[in-house]
């Protein structure tokens, strides 16, 4: 509404609700047809066809690992606006206010996940080789590497989300324009109706979990009705922008800005306790050999949700992840400066440096390994020593009589695998040049062309959990592309101009556009367990092939040289021995996927019918060319195909439509 001449005021109320819905097929499915226990089938929620995958071989069951989901979400949204102008100022100043609610259903999705792996049947069950083992006759044999039954929580979420901000847009002069503005948010973390969420997990905390020679702490801790948040507030997001735009010439301008802005996460604390997974035991000497079997994954039974009964005692003798309770927003500095020439024939050229910095990046970190001058202990790590845990862990790998020494040198031995999420600490870099030539529409004829040069680095994950917080990897991001090209432009073409009747009709006004892209490769992960003997691994021109990405030759810790193309290409890997700390990056910094240059054209025309009806025909294609994409090669060490280039199409092939369109 306009209060006064200079003053106007926009209100807005909305409202949305989403439904997401999936049912999986296999759904409903009764796992006692399979041949599975009766009596475990019972304890399911809901039934379903188990989910099986195997190394080297197509998956079979649900294609979805979380399987069916039923979730409705709710927004509702009320903003205020002023808008005023006062001399040379242009005025913004306003608020927002969202409540958003999240009503997730994400039932048992099968009897189980099962995977199987070539460690039961490979020579040796700790050192992968690409000679032996085979995944499927492990599945023969009857003997899982890993599985569990999810039985989840249905949480019902919310958060509200606060905003005011304050922006002026400032012509000082002729010459001169200046946008400033101050930003504050607050997304609230989110609260659950019923309390089924964590609050972060106490290492100091005496554990109620009483073994005779042993002092335990640690445990999860949990939302209730005194405190419903998962994690700490954060509200200090202060964000201010400044942008300037200023006319060196008449053909000349300078423009530049810097803005902070946070970014959103709806983080939950996790449901442990009520949600809780069944693991399948594989082992309980470290791989050594199995003591489970698929046809009885499970003979203690289904475990079922406690709640937040056992307190810190919560899923004792079990794997779990929990969300770092002081976790702070993530935030970014983006920053740019360039200049705008206008050139003679309608050209411009626009040359830019574009940046950002990311600061408290999200990270995830296992908190409950051995540490690294523990792993010098190597195989004495798998040692089998008297189980103080004999009998109070049913349905765990941490029941039996014995257990290794490992799991008793844990920081946390009542626990298996800890992982902490979100402990705001990672951090990520981004530089650009930016080149746009811009031809602009005269004679039908109109063109753009730009170039960026970019470097995209991060550091959000650690090379080993013995890693020390803070102690980031820094590489590469999987989006990062130096240089990238595109050419976009249309032409009406200009032959039968001034032509009449059939010639006219047909011939005349037909027009074309066109997309051109070109552009680097994606950045290559580099193998886990290997190291690297110092060979650039990276081939050369005609060498480097779909079946050989890079030099894949390994020297195993036998000594045997495997995955190499001759007996003298040099060695550009060695397996990790066990118990050692990874030392090769993550990706390599200079081995990248191949992204050969895509096209995309149209053709059309107009038909004057009459004098307000139109009929357009449009030919399209996507893909011209029908140039492929495909994707990383296989980066799995004792792989038959590391180094192999999969022939599946990453990109869409070519895609050609036709259309005709009546206006009137």
């Amino acid at each position: 509404s306009m209060l006064s001449p200079t003053l106007v005021l926009s209100s807005r109320l909305g409202y949305i609700r989403h439904q997401f819905a999936i049912a999986q097929y296999g759904d409903g499915f009764d796992p006692t047809l399979l041949g599975f226990p009766a009596a475990t089938v019972a304890q399911l929620p809901r039934k379903f066809f188990p989910r099986v995958s195997y190394t080297d071989y197509t998956q079979f069951g649900p294609p979805r690992s979380i399987g069916s989901e039923y979730t409705f979400s709710d927004t509702w949204s009320w903003s205020e606006t002023l808008n005023k102008v006062l001399g040379s100022h242009s005025l913004k100043f306003g608020s927002e206010f969202r409540v958003m609610f999240n009503n997730q259903d994400r039932p048992t999705s099968s009897f189980g996940n099962f995977s199987f792996t070539k460690g039961y049947t490979q020579r040796d069950p700790l050192r992968g080789d690409a000679a032996s083992g085979n995944a499927f006759a492990s599945l023969l044999l009857g003997f899982p590497e890993s599985g569990s039954v999810p039985i989840n929580a249905a949480p019902a979420y919310s958060n509200r989300y606060y905003v005011v901000f304050f922006q002026d847009d400032w012509r000082v002069s002729r010459k001169l324009t200046l946008n400033l503005g101050l930003r504050w948010d607050y997304e609230s973390p989110q609260s659950e109706r019923f309390n089924q969420q964590n609050a972060g997990f106490d290492p100091t905390a005496p554990n109620p979990f009483k073994v005779p020679g042993l002092q335990l702490k640690g445990g999860l801790l949990f939302t209730d009705s005194d405190n419903r948040l998962p994690c700490k507030r954060d509200l200090n997001n202060f964000q201010p922008r400044i942008g300037l735009a200023y006319q060196l010439r008449s053909s000349t301008v300078l423009r530049g800005g810097y803005g902070l802005y946070y970014l959103p996460t709806f983080d939950t604390g996790g449901n442990n306790g009520f949600s809780v997974e069944t693991p399948y035991v594989s082992s309980v000497d470290g791989g050594l050999t199995p003591s489970g079997r698929w046809s009885n994954p499970y003979p203690s039974g289904l475990t079922m949700p406690a709640g937040r009964s056992q307190g810190l005692a919560t899923l004792v003798g079990r794997t779990f992840s929990y969300g770092f309770y002081q976790r702070d927003i993530p935030f970014m500095h983006q920053f740019s400066l360039g200049f705008q020439q206008e050139l003679p024939w309608r050209v411009l050229v626009d040359v830019a440096y574009v940046g950002s910095r990311t600061r408290a990046v999200q990270t995830s970190k296992g908190i409950n390994e051995v540490t690294a001058e523990q792993l010098k202990l190597g195989s004495a790590l798998l040692t089998l020593v008297p189980n103080p845990f004999q009998g109070l862990l049913p349905g765990t790998a941490f029941n039996g009589a014995t257990v290794t020494q490992q799991q008793l040198l844990r920081p946390f031995p009542q626990f298996a695998a800890i992982t902490e999420n979100n402990r705001s600490i990672g951090n990520t870099w981004y530089n650009s040049m930016q080149l746009r030539i811009e031809k602009r529409l005269s004679g039908g004829f109109h063109l753009l062309a730009s170039y960026t040069l970019s470097k995209s680095i991060e550091a959000v994950s650690y090379l080993n959990a013995q890693d020390s917080f803070g102690d980031l990897a820094r590489v590469l991001t999987a989006v990062d592309g130096p240089h990238r090209v595109m050419l976009s432009g249309g032409y009406e073409l200009p032959f039968f101009k001034g032509t009449h009747g059939i010639t006219k009709v047909l011939l005349d006004g037909w027009q074309f556009n066109g997309i051109a892209t070109f552009q680097s490769g994606l950045a290559v992960g580099t193998p886990s367990g290997a190291y690297s003997t110092g060979i650039n691994p990276k081939f050369e021109g005609d060498a480097r092939t779909r079946e050989h990405w890079f030099n894949t030759c390994t020297l195993s810790l036998t000594g045997v040289r495997q995955n190499c193309t001759s007996t003298d290409q040099p060695v550009a890997f060695t397996v990790q021995p066990p118990y050692t700390l990874r030392t090769l990056s993550t990706r390599f910094p200079n081995i990248r996927t191949k992204r050969p240059g895509l096209v995309d054209f149209s053709l059309f025309k107009t038909f004057n019918l009459t004098e307000t009806v139109r009929l357009q025909f449009r030919a399209e294609s996507f893909n011209l060319l029908n140039t492929p994409w495909f994707g990383a090669p296989n980066t799995t060490l004792g792989s038959s195909n590391f180094g192999v280039v999969s022939p599946s199409q990453a990109n869409d092939p070519r895609n050609v439509q036709l259309a005709l369109r009546l206006t009137f």
